[in-house]
């Protein structure tokens, strides 16, 4: 059967047929791409945007943390180590909240691998850290000692300076003239 055998409205229902073959095919299609659109933003929504969200929580804490503990540091400041303690106990919810998200989301492997390498960097931070306010506790009990101490010099200088100075006026004789420092202090 030849094209030019047809009649004009053969012609023109096969035409038709046609484009609305093509056009089903084209639809179908479409749909295919859409489903994996969609299953592309559902892992987005569900996976992705929960991650950023968590690893900027777990950054702002940490670095809360880490600024509190310096300044604790040089400074000896309780509020300073209590805000380090609640931003710490902040880093660990985050880390809980992206452990739980890491198991929900298999595919977040990045993820997974990073808070293995976290956690153990928090435990050292954290051991580091106990140790810095035991040293600045037993720094406090040490500079406490060393001001009882220098009190108690203040006070044996002012004493003998006082008694010194009482006896100078007796030991000389009115009218004499010291000749220089040393001779005072072979007195």
């Amino acid at each position: 059967m030849k094209l030019s055998s047809l009649t004009i409205g053969h012609r023109v229902a096969l035409g038709f047929s046609l484009l609305l073959f093509l056009g089903a095919a084209l639809g179908g299609f479409a749909e295919l791409q859409m489903g994996s659109s969609a299953t592309g933003a559902l892992f987005l929504v569900d996976a992705v945007a929960p991650q950023a969200s968590v690893t900027s929580t777990l950054s702002v804490h940490s670095a809360n943390a880490q600024k509190a503990a310096r300044a604790y540091g040089l400074s000896g400041d309780e509020r300073q180590l209590a805000l380090a303690r609640t931003s710490l106990g902040e880093v660990e919810k985050a880390l809980v909240v992206a452990r739980k998200l890491s198991e929900d989301q298999p595919k977040l492997t990045a993820l997974r691998e990073g808070l293995a390498e976290t956690e153990r960097g928090l435990k050292t931070y954290v051991s580091e850290f106990d140790k810095t306010v035991v040293n600045l506790t037993e720094l406090e009990a040490i500079r406490t000692r060393l001001n009882v101490g220098a009190a108690a010099f203040v006070a044996e200088i002012t004493a003998y300076i006082r008694i010194r100075t009482k006896s100078w006026p007796r030991r000389s004789r009115p009218g004499a003239r010291r000749s220089s420092w040393s001779d005072v202090a072979r007195t």
